[in-house]
Parts: C-alpha cells; sequence; structure tokens
C-alpha cells in the first residue's frame, strides 16, 4: 500500500506496536504506539479516560470483553482500534465486526469505520466497498479486509460460514451487542484462533444476563459473587473484563 502520510514515523509507530515493543526492546509498550501512530492518522483524537481505559486493555490482552453502560463509546473505540491494528499490516490481516442485524451494522460499526476512514488526516489507505461493508486491503481483495457482518439477519449458518471462511495471517474478531449474538456465531469467532498466527476477540454488550454469551464470555475467575457494580476490572477464565 501507500501512504500519504509522514511514511517514516507512521511506519515506525505501526512496528513497534505490532511487535509490542517494550522499553528494554527500545520502545514504549503497545499502547504508546498506538497512541502515537492514532494522533498521526487522526490527529484531532480528544482523549478521556473511558477512552484511553478501553483501547489499552485491548493493547495489553488478547480476549477482552467491554461490559457497561449504553453511549460509553465502546463501538467508537472498537472501531478506532480496528483501524489502526488493521493499518500495522492491511496485507496480512482481517479484522471481522460483528453485529446483530445489517441494519444495526450500518448505524453502528460500520458508520464509525467510514467516519474514520474519511476524516484521516491524509487518505486512510484500502478500498472502501459500502455494498459490501468491506474495507479491502486493496481492490478486489476479500481476503485481507476489514469485514462487517450482520449474524442474525437471515440464515445465521450463512453468516458463520462467511466468519469461517476468513483465513489471514492476523484476525481481530470484534463481536458487537454481544448479548444478543448467536452461539454458532460466537463460537465460530472464537475458533478462527486455530487458524492464524495472530488472533484478538473483543466481545462488547451492555450486560442482561450472566447466561447469555457476553456474560459467560465475562465470568470472573473468582466467581460472580465476588464482582459487582462498583467492580472496574477482572480477570476472565481467557482474558480481562472492562
Amino acid at each position: 500500500l501507500s501512504f500519504s502520510y509522514p511514511v517514516s514515523q507512521l511506519e515506525i509507530e505501526l512496528y513497534a506496536f505490532r511487535e509490542g515493543l517494550t522499553p528494554d526492546e527500545g520502545g514504549l509498550g503497545r499502547y504508546e504506539h498506538f497512541k502515537r501512530a492514532t494522533n498521526l492518522v487522526w490527529p484531532d483524537t480528544i482523549w478521556n479516560p473511558w477512552l484511553e481505559r478501553q483501547l489499552e486493555s485491548l493493547c495489553e490482552n488478547q480476549w477482552v470483553s467491554w461490559t457497561g453502560c449504553a453511549a460509553s463509546g465502546k463501538t467508537y473505540a472498537s472501531a478506532m482500534y480496528a483501524m489502526i491494528w488493521w493499518l500495522a499490516d492491511p496485507q496480512h490481516s482481517s479484522v471481522i465486526l460483528s453485529s446483530t442485524t445489517a441494519k444495526m451494522i450500518r448505524k453502528r460499526a460500520w458508520a464509525n469505520i467510514q467516519h474514520l476512514w474519511r476524516s484521516s488526516e491524509s487518505q486512510f489507505p484500502g478500498n472502501m466497498v459500502d455494498s459490501k461493508t468491506t474495507l479491502q486491503a486493496v481492490k478486489g481483495d476479500d481476503k485481507n479486509a476489514i469485514f462487517a457482518i450482520a449474524v442474525l439477519d437471515g440464515s445465521t449458518s450463512k453468516a458463520v460460514a462467511n466468519i469461517q471462511g476468513i483465513h489471514s495471517e492476523r484476525v481481530l474478531a470484534i463481536i458487537d451487542e454481544a448479548t444478543d449474538t448467536p452461539e454458532a456465531a460466537f463460537e465460530a469467532t472464537s475458533n478462527l484462533s486455530k487458524g492464524c498466527k495472530e488472533f484478538q476477540l473483543l466481545a462488547i454488550g451492555n450486560p442482561h444476563s450472566t447466561l447469555d454469551q457476553h456474560g459467560r464470555f465475562s465470568e470472573p475467575v473468582v466467581g460472580w459473587d465476588n464482582v459487582g457494580v462498583e467492580t472496574q476490572e477482572w480477570e476472565t477464565k481467557r482474558g480481562v473484563c472492562i
């Protein structure tokens, strides 16, 4: 891909983010390099404690759950992370943005991807195909891209097949509205970790129950009896819940 950003600085930040270079390795840690890359692409980014906490959790953990109130910026933060994560190596990377319906995808996740793509400091790389809700690494590449997939419209089995058909070296899966995501789609997304070199999963939801897919994914290692509404973060069986 060709970039119209200050290439050397951005590429350094993206490389250090992707490799997770620590101070001992001459870097500043994944989160700090993520912030620097973000500020190069979107200089007008307004950082607040919620946004920083959400993004830092993704920079430091492979399996992440976000649970909390509506309108707390969860979908926007996840889209921002997805764009920088993908930009770090777009020709070998896929991002899956799943939500319940095509209408909700266009209203939430895909709307944020479009906004971030259009509002970057210079033209963000990639080929935007709105009819497919896909941002391709290069025109015609349906393997390495950012995909928005509905998992409740029509046949869930078709959505599962679409998810299972993604085979990039790097895969980031973001399950929005995870409380209402069918188990088959949730499992298909999780199972992608077995077939790639780098995998990360984020499940987002406004909590309904400890027994739905999002609740089970967010279950504390110490059990639900040991967390409450004031608990800000806890370890889960796979990773962390914020």
